[in-house]
Formats: structure tokens, sequence, C-alpha cells
């Protein structure tokens, strides 16, 4: 996580991202879940893709901003990463693979 964050291509209180953020607010006002933890930061990649960390933070690539054609689909994207924070899905790949 600390190498993915120094290394330029994370970007922090830019547009996107703070928009993001103000879609996982709306998410956590409607949810019985907390989602005040979760941060949303912009990846420069022009990979089409979104991933989370167990930490709570999600990766929103630029390739996949360009995709988007509405909020809908973005609350949806977020929605779906969430889900793999509250499930721990990267601790469990982590473990799964430290395994075998």
């Amino acid at each position: 996580m600390q190498q993915l964050v120094h290394s330029g291509r994370v970007l922090y209180g830019d547009p996107l991202s703070n928009y993001a953020n103000k879609i996982i607010d709306l998410l956590d006002e409607h949810s019985e879940n907390d989602y005040s933890d979760i941060v949303v930061y912009t990846f420069k990649s022009n990979e089409v893709n979104a991933f989370a960390t167990h930490q709570g933070v999600v990766f929103l690539t630029v390739g996949l901003w360009g995709q988007l054609a509405n909020e809908a689909q973005l609350a949806y994207v977020l929605a779906h990463e969430i889900s793999h924070i509250q499930k721990k899905h990267n601790q469990l790949s982590y473990h799964i693979a430290k395994n075998f």
C-alpha cells in the first residue's frame, strides 16, 4: 500500500476523487453499515479497473472514470468495492495464496 501511495500515480483532493467520496457519503447515509472510514482515490492508469484494500481505501482508475456513463454506475462500482472490504476479500486472498 505504501509503495502504491508513494508511486506518484495516486491523486489526492482531485475533483474525481472528491466526487466519488461524496457518493460514498450518500451510500453511508442510506445504509445500516458505517462507511465513514472508506476513502476513494483516483489511480492514474488507463486500465478500466477499481480495487479496494482491507484498510478501507478504494482506488478507481482514470480508465474506469472514462467508461462511467452516470452516477448510478459509479455508485454500483463503489458498492461492489465496499462489499470486498466488508467481506475481507483482500485478506482472504492473501491467506489463501500464502498457504499454497
